[in-house]
């Protein structure tokens, strides 16, 4: 065991688990959303709805502005990809214009602009 004498660990370790793994999906609207986790561990992977942008666009969704695009797709969601390098999670995208569905608390302008695209 890595923790010893823990009350809290002897306590959690009695509780019986009824599920486990990790939320894919949810319906929100319309639509069927995938998660941010999902996305983030296996979006790489993605061939379609995956919308590539730069820290100029990355800026206007942070800012909460929308961004116009010319995809080829349903509206929905899409997967957003920094310099098709970083999978940042998703936006939704609805009359050719895209609204960040980043998750604020994990996103911030300044963890963005610690990433250096030339790595």
């Amino acid at each position: 065991m890595i923790f010893k004498n823990v009350p809290h660990i002897r306590l959690a370790s009695r509780l019986k688990l009824s599920k486990m793994g990790m939320k894919a999906f949810h319906r929100v609207s319309s639509f069927v959303k995938p998660t941010t986790r999902m996305i983030q561990h296996f979006g790489q992977g993605a061939t379609k709805a995956r919308l590539g942008i730069n820290e100029e666009q990355l800026s206007k969704l942070l800012a909460g502005d929308s961004i116009p695009v010319d995809l080829d797709l349903d509206d929905g969601y899409v997967i957003l990809d920094l310099e098709k390098r970083w999978i940042l999670g998703l936006g939704l995208l609805i009359n050719n214009r895209v609204r960040s569905q980043l998750p604020r608390k994990e996103l911030r302008e300044s963890m963005v602009r610690g990433l250096s695209i030339d790595d």
